[in-house]
C-alpha cells in the first residue's frame, strides 16, 4: 500500500471514529448501530467492517481515541519536583478543564463502566490504570522527598478524582471545590495533635 493510500485509509478511519463519537454523544452508545454510523459517514456498512471487525471493536477504538489519556499523558512528568499541594492543584485544574471541554466523552466512558460489555471495560480500565500509575509516581516522588507520609497514593488519587468527576459529570462547577478537595486529601479533616 502506498503512503498516499495509507494516509487516505487512516483519514477514513479517523472520520469513522469522529462520526461514531458524535452519534454516541447524541444518542448514547447503546442506541447507535453500525448502519447508523455508515449512514452518517456516507459509506456502506461493509466499509466499516473493513476497518473494524465488530461494533465492539469500533466502540473500543472510539473510546480509546476519545479518552482523556492524551490530555494527562505528560502531566505527571510536568509535575515532577513540584510540591504536592501545587501539583495536585495543577492536576485538579487540568481535570476541571477537561471535564468542561470533554464532559460528553467522560460521561460516555462512565456510562460504559456500568454496561455489560467486557471489551469497553478493558479500554476504560486501561485508561484509568495509566492515569493512576502516572500520578502515583508523582506522589511516590513526594513521599520519597519526605513531603508526604507513607500511604497508598492510589487511594488519595481515587478520592480526589472521584470528587472532581462527580461534579464534572453532573455539570456542576469544579473550580470552586479544587482547593477544598486538595486540602482535604493532603491534610484530612482531623485537628493536628
Amino acid at each position: 500500500m502506498t503512503s498516499t493510500r495509507r494516509e487516505q485509509a487512516e483519514a477514513r478511519r479517523e472520520q469513522l471514529l469522529e462520526v461514531t463519537l458524535e452519534l454516541f454523544i447524541e444518542r448514547g452508545l447503546e442506541n447507535v448501530t453500525v448502519a447508523d454510523v455508515a449512514t452518517r459517514a456516507g459509506v456502506t456498512p461493509g466499509l466499516l467492517y473493513h476497518y473494524f471487525e465488530s461494533k465492539d471493536e469500533l466502540v473500543a477504538a472510539v473510546l480509546d481515541a476519545a479518552s482523556p489519556r492524551a490530555a494527562f499523558a505528560g502531566l505527571a512528568a510536568s509535575l515532577s519536583g513540584r510540591p504536592a499541594e501545587e501539583g495536585l492543584r495543577e492536576f485538579s485544574r487540568r481535570a476541571a478543564e477537561l471535564l468542561e471541554a470533554r464532559g460528553d466523552v467522560i460521561r460516555i466512558l462512565l456510562r460504559e463502566v456500568l454496561a455489560p460489555t467486557p471489551s469497553t471495560h478493558a479500554v476504560i480500565a486501561d485508561i484509568q490504570q495509566q492515569v493512576l500509575d502516572d500520578l502515583s509516581r508523582y506522589l511516590d516522588e513526594r513521599i520519597a522527598a519526605g513531603e508526604l507520609r507513607q500511604h497508598d497514593p492510589r487511594a488519595a488519587l481515587r478520592l480526589l478524582i472521584s470528587g472532581l468527576l462527580v461534579l464534572g459529570i453532573t455539570r456542576q462547577p469544579v473550580e470552586p471545590w479544587i482547593d477544598g478537595f486538595v486540602d482535604t486529601v493532603l491534610h484530612g479533616i482531623t485537628t493536628e495533635e
